[in-house]
């Protein structure tokens, strides 16, 4: 039986290391999904879970009454500035 000789050069290390890389993406696929997904949420300017709107009623809400209790919303406290003479039923 004749002996092969195998020679480790870059090239061999780089493409076991790109279809390492794919079988662990194609593993984790899903949570990969779903991370998207979340991420794209986050920054989507439309949501009402986007990182600047959460941030803008967090802070002040503590601002409000100095108590985290999800009481305040920039919306409705720009609504209340700019109709002052309006009374709630």
């Amino acid at each position: 039986m004749p002996k092969t000789a195998v020679q480790i050069d870059g090239l061999m290390v780089a493409s076991v290391a790109v279809i390492g890389g794919i079988g662990v993406l194609w593993w984790n696929r899903e949570k990969i999904a779903a991370g998207l997904k979340q991420a794209a949420d986050k920054v989507n300017p439309t949501s009402d879970k986007n990182l600047a709107y959460e941030a803008v009623n967090g802070i002040g809400d503590i601002f409000d009454d100095g108590i985290d209790n999800d009481g305040f919303s920039l919306g409705s406290w720009v609504y209340d500035v700019t109709h002052p003479n309006e009374e709630y039923d």
